[in-house]
């Protein structure tokens, strides 16, 4: 097993599969770097799938128990569901995928066919001009919407949505989204959670709140000031009954 200078065991593993991304938001890959001259690293310089899962299995003999493929965009590495496939063949292992979503309505079926059984997808607002300024690419909100609805019927579990809230730019839609996301993915009686972090100076000191569905395994989760907080989890309690009456309208 291995363990940090603190004594906790390492359970959790990021792997970019790729630094490549068909977003270039503002608070991540901003164009001013990240233009059409950058260098990205050629082919031949990424790790190939087989390497990858040799690299994995040999984290999961020392205890690595969770697995979660980022980029870049991930969805944008050629054939990625192949590396999902030699990756759930590994026993006990949580393996799961952070993506923006734009590519999932060609990819769900095909990653879920290949092991990948829940996923996250990040979107920062639902006004379409918040969001497609932070993605500075013209993404659209209804695209990533697909993405989601695409994961879903794929019979991934949990979705989970992750939110960036930068201060001056997209406050005003923290609420849309709990909302949103509350009625259309959290029953009544979900948990709702708060955790502490820090948002690398974007709102200062925050609490995330999350509402989880365990029963059809969505979440909503997002980091904000604690000044709204508890209009987030207002939110949450108020938008809840509805989607409680929409999962019986669907049975």
């Amino acid at each position: 097993m291995v363990i940090d200078t603190l004594a906790r065991p390492l359970r959790d593993l990021r792997i970019s599969v790729t630094d490549r991304c068909n977003f270039r938001c503002v608070y991540c890959m901003p164009k001013e770097v990240f233009g059409r001259d950058f260098q990205f690293l050629s082919r031949e310089e990424l790790l190939s799938f087989e390497e990858v899962e040799r690299l994995t299995r040999a984290f999961h003999r020392h205890g690595v128990r969770k697995v979660r493929l980022t980029g870049g965009e991930p969805l944008v590495r050629r054939e990625v569901e192949k590396l999902v496939a030699l990756l759930a063949r590994l026993p006990d292992l949580d393996l799961t995928m952070t993506t923006n979503g734009l590519l999932l309505p060609q990819k769900a079926a095909a990653l879920k066919a290949a092991g990948l059984q829940r996923i996250t997808v990040s979107l920062d607002s639902l006004d379409e001009a918040v969001f497609q300024a932070m993605n500075d690419v013209g993404a659209s909100v209804a695209a990533v919407l697909r993405g989601i609805e695409a994961a879903e019927q794929a019979g991934m579990h949990p979705i989970k949505i992750n939110m960036v809230v930068k201060r001056g730019v997209n406050e005003s839609s923290v609420l849309p989204m709990v909302r949103y996301f509350a009625r259309r993915l959290v029953p009544r009686d979900a948990p709702i959670e708060l955790e502490d972090g820090v948002s690398e100076g974007n709102v200062g000191l925050v609490r995330a709140a999350r509402a989880f569905d365990p029963k059809r395994g969505v979440a909503f989760s997002t980091f904000a000031a604690i000044s709204i907080r508890g209009a987030i989890i207002d939110a949450l309690r108020r938008a809840t009954p509805v989607s409680r009456r929409r999962s019986r309208e669907r049975r």
